[in-house]
């Protein structure tokens, strides 16, 4: 996994998403708090469902649910310091 990329890119957190959930599960991400397990729980799922294309409304409440912020949040992926 490369050092940085844009996590307000669906494709970056489709690539990506295995680390991020890791990041998520252990309360490193995102910077702003951890998210709650309930959270944690629906970006899991979205995983393990394939991450499959949404239609409009669900791409809207995934956008709302999976808004992750750039910078520390990036740096924690790569085991970086905070």
């Amino acid at each position: 996994m490369q050092w940085a990329f844009d996590l307000g890119s669906n494709q970056a957190v489709r690539e990506h998403a295995r680390p991020i959930l890791a990041q998520l599960q252990a309360g490193r991400m995102p910077c702003y708090g951890a998210w709650p397990e309930a959270q944690v729980s629906l970006f899991q799922r979205w995983i393990e469902s394939g991450m499959r294309p949404l239609n409009p409304r669900e791409a809207a409440l995934e956008e709302a649910a999976f808004g992750l912020v750039g910078g520390e949040d990036q740096r924690l992926l790569e085991g970086g310091a905070g």
